[in-house]
């Protein structure tokens, strides 16, 4: 399992003071998202390095010696002040071309996706699938890919019990196959990417709304139910209504394979933050089926996909505290058992195979703060691109052969 961390760039209190990239401690964690890189408008896609995280050399080297450490590090593109609305090929190409160069010049492994504000727009879904697919074409088939939605754009209502296959009532296991009656894009989006999707991350946090679950089960952030429900809507897939599309009938979202599939937190700040036993249990119960809340998978996950952390600055804030104790629950769900008699015949369980290590998520997003100004290794940005938009961000994710954890830094390069 993935433990994937954000890094933020932009400074806030909470948080602590602005670090270099360099200083992340990556012992625990797997994947560390840069964040954010913006989409400033027409498919070009923009990043600021803050000088508050050192210089622009020193960075890149900082990528270089992380991913050297078997760190993954990817630019996560988006957030809260980001969109990706991209509405024809000539911007799908231009988003391609734009990313591309900026992974040929930091040594970015993959994006993050971090979506926030929905997908606007006609055919909006379609081309952000087109894109993503160009870019795994382009840079290969090592390209990591992730995304980190808001989770009102991926799961939320559980519709009119007439739609629900004759299901009403009874635990809320046994109806994890009821409608989902909005947040169609995302699912769409999921769909379109699942053979290029490394793992998403769906951010259980900052909405204060908490999530209705297909069987009308209400889930509060902050808790194992809402981490436990979130993912197997997911893992064991739902139905859910397009209001975009001409027929209004249900569709099912088939089950994503589990190591697709991770759950976002924060680690602090004011976002209802769950603490590390709560994620803890959540790991458990979904990988070993103890440690439950109130809602008990009906199957285990041992190849779940891990977990994604907001934000490497908050853990170090923390002392680490986070990322050392959820790093040891999953060294723990995936390590084989040895009290096995000597004399007894051993064979090898495919899931605990090097090539299906898990990995646990932890993103540190990085903000950019107020710096406009372009790198001067960039092509300059038209300003057709730049008028009335601000400068960029971004986070990622990585992997590897041997459990991973995954840390998001912020575009402009520094940490909180």
């Amino acid at each position: 399992m993935l433990l994937t961390i954000d890094t933020k760039t932009s400074c806030h209190s909470v948080t602590g003071a602005t670090f270099p990239l360099g200083q992340v401690i990556t012992t625990e964690w797997d994947v560390v998202n840069v964040a954010f890189a913006t989409h400033y408008a027409h498919g070009m896609v923009g990043f600021v390095l803050d000088p508050a995280a050192g210089s622009i050399d020193g960075f890149i080297n900082d990528i270089a010696t992380l991913k050297a450490a078997g760190k993954t590090v990817v630019l996560s593109v988006g957030g809260p002040n980001g969109t990706m609305a991209l509405a024809s090929k000539e911007e799908v190409g231009t988003f391609v071309s734009s990313i591309a160069d900026l992974v040929a010049t930091y040594g970015f492994d993959g994006i993050d996706l971090s979506i926030e504000k929905g997908l606007a727009g006609s055919g909006a879904v379609s081309n952000l699938v087109a894109a993503v697919k160009q870019l795994k074409r382009k840079l290969g088939a090592s390209f990591y890919v992730s995304l980190a939605p808001y989770y009102p754009l991926v799961q939320s209502g559980g519709g009119p019990a007439s739609v629900r296959n004759g299901r009403g009532g009874g635990s809320a296991k046994a109806k994890m196959t009821a409608v989902v009656s909005s947040s169609a894009q995302c699912l769409t989006l999921l769909d379109g990417l699942r053979d290029e999707l490394d793992l998403v991350h769906v951010r259980y946090f900052g909405s204060n709304s908490g999530l209705v679950l297909p069987d009308d089960q209400v889930v509060t952030e902050g808790t194992v139910d809402i981490l436990v429900g979130g993912s197997l809507m997911l893992l064991e897939g739902c139905r859910y209504t397009n209001p975009s599309a001409k027929s209004k009938a249900a569709t099912q979202f088939q089950p994503l394979p589990p190591h697709q599939v991770g759950f976002g937190v924060s680690l602090g700040g004011g976002f209802n933050h769950p603490d590390s036993t709560t994620v803890q249990r959540a790991l458990t119960c979904l990988v070993q089926g103890s440690g439950c809340g109130t809602i008990t998978p009906k199957t285990t996950y041992a190849d779940f996909g891990g977990i994604m952390g907001w934000s490497v600055n908050l853990d170090k804030f923390g002392g680490y505290s986070f990322s050392k104790a959820v790093r040891t629950t999953l060294d723990d769900l995936t390590t084989p058992s040895n009290d096995a008699d000597e004399n007894d015949e051993v064979t090898e369980d495919p899931k605990f195979d090097d090539s299906a290590a898990d990995w646990i998520e932890a993103n540190s997003a990085a903000q950019s703060g107020a710096i406009r100004a372009a790198l001067p290794f960039l092509k300059p940005i038209p300003s057709k691109y730049t008028e009335g938009h601000g400068p960029g961000n971004a986070d990622g994710i990585s992997d590897s052969g041997k459990d991973k954890l995954v840390s998001q830094w912020g575009d402009k390069g520094r940490l909180e």
